[in-house]
């Protein structure tokens, strides 16, 4: 990735099974918010969103 002069990042959610950062996979989407916020800073950081996360409130406005 560094020598085609691209960015990885990863983040290691300890004790969590394959899917585990889908929507709906715990009552609270603890970790649907956590990883789409991380995802939403990174790609803010490389110019493709602008703003503040907002999974927060746009699951605020599901009917979860």
């Amino acid at each position: 990735m560094r020598q085609q002069g691209n960015r990885c990042e990863t983040l290691i959610y300890e004790r969590q099974r394959h899917g585990f950062f889908n929507y709906g996979k715990s009552p609270t989407n603890e970790y649907f918010i956590k990883t789409s916020t991380e995802m939403d800073k990174f790609l803010s950081s490389l110019g493709f969103l602008s703003g503040m996360p907002s999974v927060e409130a746009w699951l605020a406005g599901t009917d979860q």
